[in-house]
């Protein structure tokens, strides 16, 4: 699916995030997530096999998961010299179906890159989550390791 950015809320939401070595698992849960009653509007996307993104009604991002993905040596993308900062909470919306699910690690951190072979021009840091755009388009996300 690609990602895009619609804007990002000023207000910053609350993370817990964890790479689980056992299963080969990758998560950041947001704040948001631990409100979510039955019907209360979320809608989650798929991607490749082992990959979800699930959104609010107002299509804030709530979590990322990924069971098992690839787990690469390197980053998947490179970085424009000068990047775009802004801190709060992504909007997406989801247009196609067609990312990859692959991890990076380093040190207390991990990438999930759902893109490749794309150019990183912003940056948007929730908590303890940064996304990273190209052009708008979501191409990895990068948490600190924190035990759930």
């Amino acid at each position: 699916m690609m990602i895009k950015l619609i804007e990002v809320k000023p207000h910053t939401l609350s993370v817990d995030s964890a790479y689980v070595t056992e299963d080969n698992s990758a998560v950041a849960i947001s704040s948001e997530l631990s409100l979510v009653e039955e019907d209360s509007g979320y809608r989650t996307y798929e991607f490749e096999l082992q990959g979800i993104l699930i959104v609010n009604e107002t299509d804030e991002w709530a979590e990322f998961e990924c069971i098992s993905p690839e787990i690469v040596t390197k980053p998947l993308c490179s970085f424009q010299s000068q990047l775009e900062y802004e801190e709060g909470t992504p909007i997406f919306t989801v247009e196609n179906n067609d990312n990859i699910a692959k991890v990076f690690k380093d040190g207390e951190t991990f990438t999930l890159w759902i893109r490749e072979n794309q150019i990183v021009n912003k940056v948007v840091k929730s908590d303890i989550v940064e996304f990273y755009f190209d052009n708008d388009e979501l191409v990895g996300i990068k948490a600190v390791k924190f035990k759930l």
